[in-house]
């Protein structure tokens, strides 16, 4: 398993915590380009990372390009979609008193339908789509597949 993230001391503390697991490594990458070869993944899994980066679009050109025919794309992203107005609130309270604001261009509350709509427009084929309800905040996911 190759784990990534744009931040090193993302990358450092995710190593400390995953000292000692075999066949784990982290290495910090662009998730638009990895610099991992084309067609080398079994499954990607990316988690709260679409709605983030400043071109979601391309970010699924590369895991695209990273999984192999018949590969599979594991995605999950938190989505204000169906919180109540006071759940809202609350949870933009609680990311910008963590994160503070977030100044990168292109971030967007993902829907589950608009996530599927980028799964499918970067040329996957879409498995499994559903909400996931918590109790501070929502979860679009999405399980698909690289055609063969």
């Amino acid at each position: 398993m190759i784990a990534t993230d744009i931040s090193p001391r993302m990358v450092e503390r995710a190593a400390r915590k995953l000292t000692g697991l075999p066949n784990v490594s982290m290495r910090t990458a662009d998730a638009t380009a990895t610099g991992l070869p084309a067609e080398s993944a079994d499954v990607v899994v990316a988690v709260n990372l679409l709605h983030i980066v400043p071109d979601a679009p391309a970010v699924m050109t590369e895991i695209h390009r990273l999984l192999r025919p018949g590969g599979l794309a594991v995605l999950v992203d938190a989505t204000g979609q169906a919180l109540s107005p006071l759940k809202s609130l609350t949870s933009m309270v609680r990311f910008l008193r963590r994160w503070g604001p977030m100044h990168v261009k292109g971030q967007q509350n993902l829907t589950q339908t608009t996530l599927e709509a980028l799964v499918r427009s970067a040329g996957f084929n879409v498995v499994e789509g559903h909400l996931i309800t918590g109790e501070a905040m929502n979860a679009a996911f999405v399980r698909a597949v690289k055609p063969s």
